[in-house]
């Protein structure tokens, strides 16, 4: 997660404390798409690195993965 989350703010040349809420959700769905979330408590370390909510993410999650069976 860690890897994937460092390369991809560095191509788009961005901080993470800087990221608003729409990057945050592009981040999760980046991260949703490369399988990060298969692992255990995945969520939760990814809400405390982003500084959201556990159910911010599994939110996030729900709507990209509604979208795609769409």
């Amino acid at each position: 997660i860690n890897t994937f989350l460092h390369a991809w703010l560095q191509q788009r040349q961005l901080a993470l404390g800087a990221l608003t809420r729409g990057q945050k959700r592009a981040l999760v769905i980046a991260l949703e798409h490369d399988g990060a979330f298969r692992g255990r408590s995945a969520a939760s370390y990814v809400a405390k690195v982003l500084s959201m909510g556990r159910a911010t993410v599994f939110n996030y999650l729900k709507h990209a993965r509604e979208a795609g069976a769409a």
